[in-house]
């Protein structure tokens, strides 16, 4: 009986561990690096998914500061930044360095791919 049930358990283990590896095979990389390095702070399920940030669903060709029911420093709403993917690889190296003083003091450490990545996925987020 012990036996039978370790043999389960350890099915059951596999069959997850296939679930978990074919769910993140589904996902593109800019997805995989959202959920790893912007998830936490940022939702993007829907416009209005404010987090500790401001929802990412639109943002790319959105003005800064402008997603709705979300409190952004003065500095971001008087910028007129445009998030394009010059403005988005700036702001995903340093957001200090485009807006002084911007809520955002820190972004994720990224290498050059992950960045393409997560910007190429952030396009796909439509309003």
């Amino acid at each position: 009986m012990k036996r039978r049930i370790r043999t389960l358990a350890a099915s059951l283990l596999l069959l997850g561990a296939g679930f978990a590896a074919t769910a993140k095979a589904q996902t593109s990389p800019g997805e995989q690096v959202y959920a790893a390095k912007c998830a936490a702070c940022h939702g993007a399920a829907s416009a209005s998914a404010n987090s500790v940030g401001p929802s990412l669903r639109g943002v790319f060709g959105r003005h800064a500061g402008q997603a709705k029911a979300y409190l952004y420093s003065e500095g971001l709403k008087a910028s007129n930044i445009v998030f394009d993917d010059a403005t988005l690889s700036a702001w995903l190296t340093r957001p200090t360095d485009l807006v002084p003083k911007t809520k955002m003091a820190f972004a994720p450490p990224l290498t050059a791919a992950e960045k393409a990545a997560l910007i190429a996925f952030l396009k796909t987020l439509k309003p």
